[in-house]
């Protein structure tokens, strides 16, 4: 049993779980002050993925997707580097931005093949791609990237779920409910609904269609 901080609201509570893994995601890139990093996806996950490399102060942090109603949250969260990928090539787009140089770090959470195999392409030489999304398909790498990716000496990192200790140890959930106390974290943002517990299936279903555009859905108990 954890105990939420007196400043935390439940709300944010309960996004404990998706923010850990985001942090085990980037604890695993290594991402250290100063590192280039691409991400690849901005469901919850991914934009939370992006506070965490901010406040290791990575930069710049370069962040793909596309729905507009996502790349706004991440400008409305600070992110200036914000991109439909539909528009702006991911490969051009990291260029311009790290002079020809390449990304340190590129972080997928879309799970899609074609963002796996963009996390790869922008990706500079001894730096570091991390699998966070769910697959959603079968991936396939041209005979060309693959010769890339081992000149370039990239390290593809596999990444699951978090670190948790029933010890007390400082672990994946103890640091973001400190980070959610400090103010390191901000949450609310990527609440899109909140639903009371008799409308819950009604929920899932429209997520399951995508009939709305949904960030983070809470659901609640009835009032």
């Amino acid at each position: 049993m954890l105990r939420v901080p007196d400043n935390v609201s439940l709300e944010e509570a309960s996004m404990t779980e998706p923010a850990a893994v985001a942090l085990h995601a980037v604890r695993r890139s290594q991402a250290r002050l100063g590192d280039s990093v691409a991400v690849f996806g901005l469901g919850p996950i991914g934009l939370m993925v992006a506070q965490w490399l901010r406040a290791l102060g990575a930069a710049p942090i370069v962040l793909f997707d596309i729905q507009p109603e996502k790349l706004e949250i991440a400008r409305k969260l600070g992110f200036e580097h914000a991109y439909d990928s539909r528009s702006d090539n991911p490969l051009d787009v990291v260029n311009r931005v790290t002079g020809n140089r390449g990304v340190h770090v590129a972080i997928e959470a879309a799970g899609v093949p074609q963002t796996m195999r963009s996390a790869l392409e922008v990706t500079r030489r001894s730096g570091r791609v991390v699998l966070l999304g769910n697959p959603a398909a079968d991936v396939t790498l041209p005979a060309g990237l693959i010769s890339q990716i081992m000149r370039r000496e990239v390290d593809l990192l596999g990444v699951w779920n978090s670190d948790f200790s029933v010890y007390g140890d400082d672990d994946d959930w103890r640091t973001v409910l400190a980070a959610m106390s400090s103010g390191t974290l901000n949450l609310k943002p990527l609440v899109t609904h909140r639903v009371p517990l008799n409308q819950g299936i009604a929920a899932l279903e429209m997520m399951r269609t995508q009939s709305e555009f949904f960030n983070k859905v809470l659901i609640h108990p009835n009032p």
